[in-house]
């Protein structure tokens, strides 16, 4: 069994919940603005190919307590709570909307750097190439 990233645990939340937010629409006509978007681990985990119980170790005991930080008001700041509002596992949204965005910007900077070298590598090979014909 392969094992997800955590780019690709947070991609595919985001992409499943991303309708949900910003929550039910208010008499305002905007979205209640409720950052916790409650779900489904069953259906998230079926589509990152790992078992329920996987995905809410790495949700828990990993991705939140990796990210965890404190408000300079001593408040808490979550990526994963168990049960907000009667609603069962939810995520900040806004926060993982910045967290896969940080991970998606690494990603693609690591993408460039393999790039570079492979071009490098690339040329190195057929200087070589050259150098060795021309004997």
């Amino acid at each position: 069994m392969k094992l997800p990233t955590d780019r690709y645990i947070l991609e595919c939340i985001f992409q499943m919940y991303e309708r949900d937010y910003p929550g039910p629409t208010s008499i305002s006509g905007r979205g209640e603005n409720n950052p916790y978007v409650p779900v489904d681990l069953y259906a998230v985990a079926k589509e990152v190919g790992c078992s329920p119980e996987l995905l809410f170790g790495r949700l828990y005991f990993h991705l939140n307590q990796k990210h965890r930080y404190k408000q300079e008001n001593r408040t808490d700041i979550s990526l994963f709570e168990l049960n907000v509002e009667n609603k069962g596992h939810s995520v900040q949204f806004p926060y993982l909307a910045s967290i896969l965005a940080g991970l998606n910007q690494e990603f693609r900077r690591q993408l460039i750097t393999y790039g570079v070298s492979f071009t490098a590598l690339g040329i190195s090979i057929a200087s070589l190439a050259v150098s060795i014909l021309k004997l």
